[in-house]
Order: structure tokens, then sequence, then C-alpha cells
């Protein structure tokens, strides 16, 4: 049975997406949050979580997350958690460490990922170099 969870609009709130149900176990990693925010804040105003990009559009951003929705309702994965339970425990810098992945359309080149860009150091892999390639068939 297809989930159906409905579209988000620019007056929810970052505490809406973070707790929203379709993102449950990484709707933390959705907004870049690590700088600080205000749960309260509305969409509206999401352009202040990104102060090192220029013509945040509040709008792009929610058919952003709606696209992300839609995929959750189809039943795809969008998020793949890097590292094992195991490890996190280890290291629990590893907890916040993941993958979204978006679908492109079939015979286009591979889609883009989005890193939580915090933890972009820690995701790579001892000896792993960011000019080495991903290949596909590994996501």
């Amino acid at each position: 049975m297809k989930a159906s969870y409905t579209h988000v609009s620019t007056s929810n709130t970052v505490r809406d997406i973070i707790d929203y149900p379709a993102f449950e176990g990484f709707g933390q990693f959705i907004l870049p949050l690590e700088l600080g925010y205000d749960e309260n804040m509305p969409l509206t105003r999401v352009e202040s979580l990104l102060p090192y990009h220029s013509n945040v559009k509040p709008d792009e951003v929610v058919n952003a997350i709606n696209t992300m929705i839609d995929e959750v309702n189809d039943g795809q994965t969008i998020f793949y958690d890097y590292y094992t339970d195991a490890q996190k425990r280890k290291d629990l810098d590893r907890a916040s460490t993941g993958l979204f992945y978006f679908r492109g359309n079939p015979g286009a080149h591979l889609p883009w990922c989005a890193l939580e860009a915090a933890c972009l150091r820690r995701l790579r892999p001892r000896g792993f170099s960011a000019r080495d390639r991903v290949e596909p068939e590994r996501i």
C-alpha cells in the first residue's frame, strides 16, 4: 500500500519538516541546521538557514521537499544511512551521516546526491578521495 503524506507549504515551520512522518529518522537532515535555527521559523524565511547562498526562493525549497514527499509516497527510499548501527554506536559522529538519493529519468546521467554538508568530511572513508568515482550500482 502506498503512503499518502500531504505536501508542505511555505507556512510550515522548520520543526514541521524535522518531525514530518515521511522523513522519520532523517528529517533533521532535510534543511541545513548546523548553524542554529528557530524551530518555529516558517519556511518563508528558509534563506536564513543558507547564509552562503543567494537567490534562495522559499517556493522552490518547498517544491524540492514536496518532490521528496512524492518519492516517499511512491514507496521509494530517499535517504540511506552510510554507516551501520554498530559503527554509529562506536563513533557518535557517524550518527548524522547519510546520503539522499534523487532518481533521475531513465537513460539520463546519474542524478546528483545531496550530502549533509557538515558531515561530508565524516562521510568519506579513510583513503577515499573526493576524486574517486562512486558507481551507480553501488547506490
